[in-house]
């Protein structure tokens, strides 16, 4: 048969909506049997099944009946569909991206799977809306999720290779049982257990400098920065929802924890080499050494003739750090997540296709979902704009007066780092998500630097009536400023130059000393006991780990 025509030319088209209790699963005919010989395109069968329900639903008869099922993670690509397959017997279009997949996943899988760009009508609005609402549910229940990173490239095998070894021992060494200011802080040993576990990590380290094959460090570099998944905003659900799940590059396979444990690990061992650069620890002795490499791609330049990127990118480490976030005390509320995606901190910022699911795509994760009551609008009609003030006024009804933090505009990431502009459309205390987002100095109330007002807090706060886009809040008087230090505007996507940061941090140093002389007054430790303070507790200090946050040298001026 001709693979560009069908028994039937009638393109393929939904029988009918799917009900809030049902979902759509695929299965790919298998090359060479009678149904599809070698020389067919893609052939596809499209049935009904139940949804599985979530996890905090009570168990029914019903959801005995949904099969065993596979859910695929990918990047759409561009719109335009570029290749035509057969569902049912009837042609329907799909794009390079999941043509690429579908391609590889034909021969090697033997489940029905999970497709959200098949197995939801992209043209029914009105089913859209419930089936985007249980996608973490749909990712949750599947047996295995397959994360599709691309067509990958002759080095892909023996990089897959190094990752997995290098990731089990990693695990092996414990590694998941480090916290992030572990990673930040590596030279404070901490407690016997971490300290254990740095130590391995280390002799790791110096294992893997001397393997021969050396690691292919270069070929991770490429993968990290020049791969999509890891820059779009729906794969953060999918990746953390996943029971089960494993990274696929072309052929080539890599059970997930091995792929993020790896990564983190390589992650670790370059940010050690840096210090090493810089004065800061031993340097290596021998062997492979990050140096060596970034050298070489500084002498280099991609096929457009472009610088090529020297460290591994901190966008792909924060998406594969969402999983571990999300499963550790309770994830994240939508603030906290919205806060990570879109403010500049990174080498990239994640992207979406529609500029509403900026939210929908991060709303899943949320654990605050169910009290904000955030609906998903697919409507041609709703606006982005309109999404964006619902849920800023719906995170302000609820406390989390936070998001004003983020109604300001960023700057571009490429030269001349121009200042972006707002959406005029928004209110101004809508962050618009849209747009590069200058990320503040402070941290949100569910970080561990936000002490100023307490963990809990309560204010009067409604949104006026008569006018949609006026918020109102009540506010207390609770201390006078009297003294301001200069300001500096940081610019995070720029090279840092120690000379214009440099007059805020010495007005910090002062304050510091200022603040150090008020605790000692109250704790009563001036010398000689002059003063006896009845204060049996201090504010604690937390403002010192601001400038490492940012810029782990910034204080040494």
């Amino acid at each position: 048969m001709n693979p560009t025509t069908f028994p039937n030319e009638r393109t393929f088209h939904y029988s009918e909506s799917l009900s809030g209790q049902e979902m759509r699963l695929i299965e790919i005919i298998k090359p060479g049997s009678l149904n599809s010989p070698d020389s067919d395109p893609l052939k596809l069968r499209i049935f009904k099944a139940p949804m599985p329900r979530s996890n905090e639903a009570e168990d029914t008869e019903e959801e005995s009946f949904t099969p065993r099922y596979l859910a695929l993670s990918y990047t759409w690509g561009p719109p335009q569909p570029s290749h035509t397959i057969s569902i049912n017997n009837a042609p329907f279009k799909i794009g390079q991206s999941l043509f690429e997949a579908l391609s590889q996943l034909r021969s090697n899988i033997d489940l029905p799977i999970w497709i959200d760009a098949i197995c939801i009508d992209q043209m029914n609005t009105a089913e859209q809306g419930p089936q985007l609402e249980k996608m973490y549910d749909i990712y949750s229940h599947a047996e295995r999720t397959i994360i599709w990173l691309g067509n990958g490239k002759s080095s892909t095998p023996a990089l897959f290779e190094h990752l997995e070894r290098l990731g089990n021992d990693a695990i092996t060494a414990g590694i998941w049982d480090l916290q992030e200011r572990d990673f930040k802080m590596w030279y404070e040993r901490g407690d016997p257990r971490t300290a254990e576990i740095k130590s391995k990590l280390e002799n790791l380290m110096i294992s893997s400098r001397n393997a021969d094959p050396p690691f292919p460090l270069d070929s991770l570099f490429h993968l990290s920065h020049e791969v999509p998944w890891f820059r779009r905003v729906w794969i953060l659900q999918e990746l953390s929802a996943a029971k089960d799940y494993e990274f696929m590059y072309g052929s080539s396979t890599i059970p997930g924890d091995s792929f993020i444990a790896g990564y983190f690990f390589v992650t670790i061992w370059e940010g050690i080499e840096l210090q090493s650069m810089t004065g800061n620890g031993p340097l290596p002795q021998n062997g492979l050494s990050f140096a060596q490499i970034i050298f070489q791609r500084l002498m280099r330049k991609d096929e457009n003739g472009n610088e090529l990127p020297i460290s591994l990118s901190s966008r792909a480490a924060t998406t594969l750090g969402t999983r571990r976030r999300h499963h550790r005390k309770g994830g994240l509320t939508l603030t906290g997540h919205l806060n990570r995606a879109f403010t500049l901190t990174s080498d990239a910022a994640i992207g979406a296709t529609m500029e509403k699911d900026r939210i929908y795509g991060i709303l899943g994760l949320a654990s605050d979902k169910e009290t904000l009551g955030i609906q998903y609008d697919c409507r041609s009609e709703t606006t982005f704009q309109e999404v964006y003030t619902d849920v800023a006024k719906k995170l302000a009804m609820n406390g989390n007066l936070d998001i004003l933090m983020l109604c300001r505009a960023g700057f571009s990431r490429e030269y001349p780092y121009d200042q972006t502009t707002r959406d005029p459309n928004l209110p101004s205390w809508a962050p618009d998500w849209s747009k590069p987002i200058r990320r503040p100095w402070g941290g949100a109330k569910e970080d561990s630097l936000f002490r100023a007002g307490g963990k809990e807090f309560a204010l009067d706060r409604h949104l006026n009536e008569d006018d949609a886009q006026a918020l109102i809040i009540e506010t207390r008087v609770v201390e006078i400023v009297t003294e301001v230090g200069t300001i500096w505007t940081p610019q995070w996507e720029k090279p840092l130059t120690m000379e214009l940061p440099k007059p805020s941090f010495l007005n910090l140093r002062a304050f510091y000393r200022k603040v150090e002389i008020v605790i000692l007054l109250n704790s009563g430790k001036m010398q000689n006991g002059a003063f006896q303070s009845e204060t049996s507790n201090s504010t604690p200090l937390v403002w010192h780990s601001v400038l490492h946050k940012f810029h782990p040298s910034a204080i040494k001026i």
